[in-house]
């Protein structure tokens, strides 16, 4: 599976409520991982709000 595939199916799980199943993920994989998932976030149907939200949480679990 490539980034981007993987990409898309944590994007899929964030949309269907596993939000802290993705940060985690995320915090794990390679660092471009969150910048896709943050991509496909934005095409979603309430991007300002996934993306958003996606952000505060990874920033909060790396901090």
């Amino acid at each position: 599976m490539t980034d981007a595939e993987r990409a898309e199916e944590l994007a899929e799980s964030w949309i269907n409520g596993n939000k802290s199943h993705v940060i985690q993920e995320v915090r794990t994989g390679p660092p471009l991982l969150a910048v896709k998932v943050y991509e496909y976030l934005g095409s979603g149907t309430d991007p300002d709000y996934d993306q958003g939200l996606f952000s505060r949480m990874l920033k909060s679990a790396t901090e």
